[in-house]
């Protein structure tokens, strides 16, 4: 066994690993005091199943969010990913079935927007 030579591809895939395991933050905002309701669920959703969605997109897109910490304003309009920086906007009044697939449908853009070409 080549110890010297094990140890850098070792040190690689532990980097590898630790970028994909990244937590990603979402802070829920509601766009007025009408959408705190939605915005709470919202948080739920996360709080359910980002971990799973996380993975999710990473594993389908082959690459991790940009912002570690992505901020969503929920809002009665169209749905829109946004860009690096800016705040995501989602809709206040679909049903939790359906923001749970605008949720990670929207972040999807965001992971999309990392893949090279």
């Amino acid at each position: 066994m080549d110890i010297p030579r094990i140890c850098p591809t070792l040190l690689l895939l532990l980097i590898s690993c630790a970028a994909h395991t990244r937590p990603l933050t979402l802070e829920f905002e509601p766009a007025k005091p009408a959408f705190q309701e939605a915005a709470r669920e919202y948080r739920d959703i996360w709080a359910k199943e980002g971990s799973r969605i996380t993975q999710a997109l990473e594993r389908h897109s082959g690459t991790t969010i940009p912002d570690p910490v992505a901020r969503i304003v929920v809002f009665e309009g169209m749905s829109h990913s946004g860009r690096r920086g800016e705040p995501l906007r989602i809709r206040a009044s679909y049903p939790e079935s359906v923001k749970r697939a605008t949720l990670s449908h929207e972040l999807l853009h965001r992971y999309l927007d990392e893949v090279p070409g």
